[in-house]
């Protein structure tokens, strides 16, 4: 009994940690993504970037009233949850754009090219960068470019949503960091969703081309699609909250947030039979290794035996 305690107490801690948190939101991320894959062929971009926002505000609305109800909803920094707002959106109409052109786990992966700017921008706001990180981001880097394949030199439009919304995704892990050690998880969660769904509702209703949509047209499946799309939006907006508000500084989870690229290259596989080549392979592997460089603790050195 004792030892099960122990290690039920070991897991639960496992599962806290800020590393253990990112992963499970990079895996919703990829699993959100590739959801909204299959509902754009239906709906459409913008009013699956909509139902990606509306779904998870609703499902936060019903959690709240019955497991909170005497949460209080005031925030005090209004600007930057507007912001983040304001660029969590543009990163994610840019990487539903790119993934209609790309296959998914190229499109994650440049989405991903944000934390290498995360920690540019996290050295020029003054925070503690170590050489360990720097170095984990640069072996991701290289990661990076060979599964892109960027010596083809084949720049198309998809590919540069893609990297515009690397340049978002960054600007909103880095809002993300600072409100997450101000406000609570579920608060900046709420005031989250409640501007992107504004946000979103006002860009289907201008600049949609397909804005009569006939619900009764689709079937149960696809229901269940749409609202994939936004529970596992949800499940990565709230574990991506408790990492960076346990995380000492933004750059020490960035090599975590390739994982998703790996995840996604897996669903291209089993749904898509898209299978990477070696140099994808080699530059999965060299993802990893910039993760492990940037989360391993250094070798405490032995206490002399007197």
């Amino acid at each position: 009994m004792k030892l099960a305690g122990n290690l039920q107490k070991h897991v639960s801690f496992q599962l806290q940690s800020p590393s253990s948190c990112m992963l499970l939101a990079v895996f919703s991320l990829s699993l959100s993504s590739f959801f909204a894959k299959l509902s754009m062929s239906g709906i459409g971009v913008h009013a699956t970037v909509f139902v990606r926002f509306f779904v998870p505000l609703v499902l936060l609305i019903f959690l709240l009233i019955i497991f909170q109800p005497s949460i209080k909803l005031n925030a005090t920094s209004f600007k930057l949850s507007i912001t983040r707002s304001f660029a969590l959106i543009s990163s994610q109409f840019l990487l539903f754009f790119a993934i209609q052109g790309l296959p998914l786990s190229e499109a994650i992966l440049l989405y991903n090219t944000g934390p290498i700017i995360t920690t540019f921008f996290s050295f020029l706001l003054r925070y503690k960068v170590l050489v360990k990180e720097w170095a984990g981001l640069l072996v991701g880097a290289v990661g990076v470019i060979l599964i892109f394949h960027l010596q083809k030199g084949a720049i198309n439009k998809y590919t540069m949503y893609g990297l515009l919304s690397g340049v978002a995704f960054s600007v909103s892990q880095l809002t993300l960091y600072i409100s997450s050690k101000k406000e609570d998880s579920l608060v900046i969660m709420f005031y989250l969703y409640l501007f992107t769904s504004f946000f979103a509702f006002l860009s289907y209703v201008f600049f949609s081309d397909n804005t009569s949509i006939k619900i009764s047209s689709f079937e149960f499946p696809f229901f269940i699609c749409l609202f994939s799309v936004g529970l596992f939006s949800l499940i990565n907006q709230y574990f991506r909250c408790k990492a960076y508000k346990k995380a000492q500084s933004p750059s020490s989870l960035s090599p975590l947030i390739y994982f998703s690229v790996i995840f996604s290259a897996l669903l291209d596989y089993m749904f898509f039979s898209l299978t990477p080549d070696t140099q994808s392979v080699m530059g999965g592997l060299l993802i990893f290794a910039g993760a492990y460089l940037t989360l391993c603790k250094p070798i405490q050195p032995l206490k002399k035996v007197k």
